[in-house]
């Protein structure tokens, strides 16, 4: 009989964490948003782009949360295509950008340094 390991979200959880916790990964990670930041030092194209990958690509739900027209997450989110150079519908492309936002909220929580 073999063996079965359940894997949970506390798991997966700790996997990315300690993922994270490794500077140079999580430098490369978060150097994925540093072209968001030039084009828009207020950070609203990177808390759309956050907001979209954590509410699975629903435009409708990130204008809700965000308290804006849909039509202005379209917009954004043609800017941030565009500066990013990403394909939001490509895995990678979305798995990259989506752990480089979860970076960028663990390096705000942990404060500067």
């Amino acid at each position: 009989m073999a063996a079965v390991e359940r894997t949970d979200r506390v798991g997966l959880s700790r996997v990315l964490f300690a993922w994270y916790s490794y500077q140079p990964a999580r430098d490369i990670t978060m150097s994925v948003l540093q072209p968001l930041h030039d084009a828009d030092p207020s950070g609203q194209l990177v808390r759309t782009l956050a907001c979209y990958l954590d509410y699975e690509s629903s435009v409708t739900d990130t204008a809700a949360v965000l308290g804006v027209h849909r039509n202005t997450i379209v917009k954004r989110l043609g800017r941030i295509k565009s500066v990013l150079g990403i394909d939001l519908t490509d895995p990678i492309d979305r798995l990259a950008a989506h752990l480089a936002t979860r970076a960028e909220q663990l390096a705000d929580l942990d404060g500067p340094g």
